[in-house]
């Protein structure tokens, strides 16, 4: 007896040491902003596909056109081109699609996807005439006024050198520094992976560039101009270019090749598109909004690896112009680094400031023996042109009693831990709002996005739940991470706005479990497992650490177990087997060790476990798996969701 006791004590004492620093509960696509880069935008117009209208064509057969090639005709501004022996007429109205190259002090910088028209490229480029066309005919003619105070000027230092040692001492290297509304990128930009290129000069797909109708009346692949680096070859001004192949190579003689203008535009800008657009319908559009979109770093520590680590995220005010029921996966990363960083006040509290988030408040609750179905939480507010965006990041659970409210299910429909910490949130955000003076119904103009992991999690979809019966489902952004299963009323119709994100290894996503009718509100959705390898690599590389996480077998192994010591239905729950019943055991052993309560906790477990050979192959399967091979941690960790939605998105 006394032997079987110390052993029982050792299990209890691994799985204590087992989950000790490691939160079961805590550990599992646009606006005219929060823009990835090569994603397509629109801004501007310019001219780009041959008008159909026959009678202005006859017209414009018949009509003198300037030297620039182009003419007014009641009121609209025509260019032509000729093709296969005639002329094709176009006029400026063709909304430009872009690609962004990144973004940096609040304004995108983008590239035509397509060359815009032909050119050739003489001398230096402070001085050519294409750098004029540029900045003054292309400028005036694709932007209107309003579009053109969203616009930046670059700032370029274009570089000059001997191509031949011959002329060193003739031509020695010059650097040119130029402000320029409307720009080229040079050689060193086009071989930039910050900018989606590949790392060399050699052929690559990611250079290639084909034109509209109206530069090349779509032609295969052209050459097109880089601003540089120029310089000299034998006596000759050579300019840099990208071939057909994506090589980047230099020109000494007067070719016409294509230009593809490169500018900067506010991240905010109302006049930035993710769909074409007519081009008389915005002319008078002007930009009053005080919408924003940067880059955010927040901080955690992951709760597997006991690694500090931070991650870099969009934020975007466009998320919330977007329908909440459409997934968007910049919001998901930046949601599930809300829901990390809000296990610590300090992370917490920087993210959400980043986030520009004006007022903000972090609720800590420090739950007690008798009194534990407790959750802390971030609640923050930012008003953007009259509407509030309120953010409610919820915490998951620490070293504390909130573990026996984990375990607290009760006999109702809805998980009574869960529900009782969503109840006092609720009332707690409700009168922080008022305070502040932000509405908290149908009529308000108000946004609330919410987001939770594991514990978290769960309140936070019972929330997201609730919330969608106050301000209304549209105004409602919700996204859980490693979320338990909640109630048995949980559906998906009529919640379609709540995004369960689930590790396919994770038990924590199976409790409360299935077979006892629970669900979780809204979507649910498994992390792709095509994607588990590249995960893997990512978690390795940002962790030094090696993933060992659960897959599906080994999860529903120890769901099974779990099953067959409580029983196929809830009510096997609360049956002694033989003198204690397996919420005993959760709540009053495991949620006591997990709580601190290491001489209760480990008492009651043995009580549990006395004569119970399904408690006790619980037990073990949690040690071997738990401790011994860390599987139970590494599938729950926050960084494994984290890289896992990282190579998704």
């Amino acid at each position: 007896m006394k032997k079987k006791f110390l052993s029982m004590v050792m299990i209890l004492t691994m799985v204590m040491s087992m989950f000790s620093g490691v939160d079961l509960w805590n550990v599992s696509v646009k606006a005219a902003s929060g823009y990835a880069v090569g994603t397509s935008v629109y801004f501007g117009a310019y001219y780009q596909n041959f008008i159909t209208n026959e009678d202005i064509i006859y017209t414009l057969d018949d009509t003198d056109f300037n030297k620039d090639g182009t003419v007014t005709y009641k009121g609209v501004k025509y260019a032509r081109a000729k093709a296969y022996g005639r002329f094709h007429y176009a006029k400026a109205n063709d909304s430009i699609e872009w690609l962004v190259l990144g973004e940096s002090g609040g304004y995108y910088t983008l590239i035509s996807k397509k060359v815009l028209f032909m050119s050739d490229y003489q001398g230096f480029w402070s001085e050519s005439q294409l750098r004029d066309k540029l900045n003054d005919d292309f400028y005036n003619t694709a932007f209107t006024k309003n579009e053109q105070k969203d616009m930046k000027a670059i700032v370029n230092v274009t570089k000059y050198h001997p191509y031949n040692d011959a002329y060193i001492d003739k031509k020695p290297a010059q650097y040119i520094e130029t402000q320029d509304k409307v720009s080229l990128l040079d050689s060193d930009e086009v071989q930039s992976l910050d900018y989606g290129f590949d790392d060399t000069d050699s052929d690559t797909d990611t250079r290639i560039a084909y034109t509209t109708k109206y530069a090349g009346y779509d032609e295969p692949a052209v050459r097109w101009w880089l601003r540089g680096p120029g310089g000299w070859h034998y006596g000759n001004m050579v300019q840099s270019f990208v071939s057909v192949t994506g090589k980047i190579n230099t020109q000494y003689f007067t070719y016409s090749y294509g230009v593809r203008p490169v500018i900067k535009v506010k991240a905010n800008s109302v006049l930035l598109s993710d769909q074409p657009f007519d081009r008389d319908k915005v002319k008078n559009v002007t930009n009053k909004s005080n919408s924003i979109t940067l880059n955010v770093t927040g901080t955690y520590k992951d709760g597997q690896t006991k690694k500090v680590l931070r991650d870099t995220e969009k934020y975007s005010d466009g998320y919330f112009t977007k329908s909440s029921s459409k997934i968007q996966g910049g919001l998901a990363k930046l949601s599930m680094l809300a829901a990390s960083s809000v296990y610590n006040k300090n992370y917490s509290n920087k993210l959400i400031k980043a986030c520009k988030f004006n007022k903000y408040k972090y609720v800590k609750k420090t739950p007690k023996k008798n009194n534990n179905d407790t959750i802390s939480y971030e609640v923050g507010i930012r008003n953007v042109d009259g509407t509030n965006i309120v953010a409610v990041w919820v915490k998951g659970t620490g070293g504390d009693y909130e573990w026996v409210s984990n375990w607290n299910l009760g006999k109702g429909n809805t998980h009574t831990g869960f529900s009782i910490a969503e109840e006092k949130m609720y009332k707690e955000i409700k009168s922080y709002l008022s305070s502040n003076k932000v509405g908290l119904n149908k009529n308000s103009k108000t946004k609330v996005w919410i987001t939770g992991h594991s514990r978290g999690a769960a309140v936070a979809n019972l929330f997201a739940k609730h919330m969608n019966s106050v301000v209304g489902k549209n105004n409602v952004y919700a996204y859980t991470f490693a979320t338990p299963r909640v109630s048995v009323l949980a559906k998906k119709k009529g919640y379609e706005n709540i995004f369960n994100y689930l590790n396919p290894g994770d038990f924590v996503t199976e409790v409360a479990p299935k077979k006892w009718g629970y669900k979780r509100y809204g979507v649910d959705i498994t992390l792709t497992e095509s994607k588990k390898k590249s995960m893997e690599k990512k978690f390795k590389k940002l962790s030094k650490a090696k993933y060992n996480g659960f897959g599906v077998q080994g999860k529903n192994s120890l769901v099974k177990a779990f099953l067959k010591y409580a029983g196929n239905k809830k009510s096997g729950y609360y049956k002694k087997k033989p003198n204690k019943t397996p919420e005993f055991f959760c709540k009053y052993g495991l949620g006591y060790v997990l709580g601190g309560q290491l001489k209760s906790g480990l008492k009651n477990c043995i009580a549990a476990c006395k004569s119970n050979n399904d408690a006790k192959k619980v037990m073990l399967k949690m040690v071997v798996d738990g401790k011994v091979n860390n599987k139970f941690g590494f599938a729950h960790t926050q960084l494994g969701y984290i890289a896992w939605l990282d190579v998704m998105y």
